[in-house]
C-alpha cells in the first residue's frame, strides 16, 4: 500500500480500581494515510502482551483479529471509510 504511515508501538496498561491488570498490558500502533495535502487517521492496531501473534483493530465492530501487524494495516488501508468504530 502506498503512503501508509505506521507509528512506533507505544505501551499502554490499564489499572481499574487502582490495580494493574497484567492481561490488559498492550502495545498500540497508530495507522494513517498520507496524501499530497493531508494525513488521514485510519485507526489503531492493538496487540495484547499475553496474546502473541494476535492483532486487533481498536474499537472495530464486529471484532476481527489478524496474525500479523501487516495484515491489520492492510485491512485498514483497503477499507478506508467503510468501517464501523464503536466508542
Amino acid at each position: 500500500m502506498k503512503n501508509i504511515l505506521v507509528s512506533e508501538p507505544y505501551a499502554l496498561s490499564s489499572a481499574p480500581w487502582g490495580r494493574v491488570i497484567e492481561s490488559l498490558n498492550r502495545k498500540v500502533w497508530s495507522v494513517s494515510k498520507q496524501s499530497n495535502t493531508k494525513t488521514i487517521y485510519l485507526g489503531s492496531v492493538v496487540k495484547f502482551n499475553d496474546q502473541p501473534n494476535r492483532y486487533v483493530i481498536h474499537q472495530l465492530y464486529p471484532m476481527k483479529d489478524f496474525r500479523t501487524l501487516k495484515g491489520a494495516v492492510n485491512f485498514l488501508a483497503r477499507n478506508e471509510g467503510k468501517l464501523c468504530f464503536c466508542s
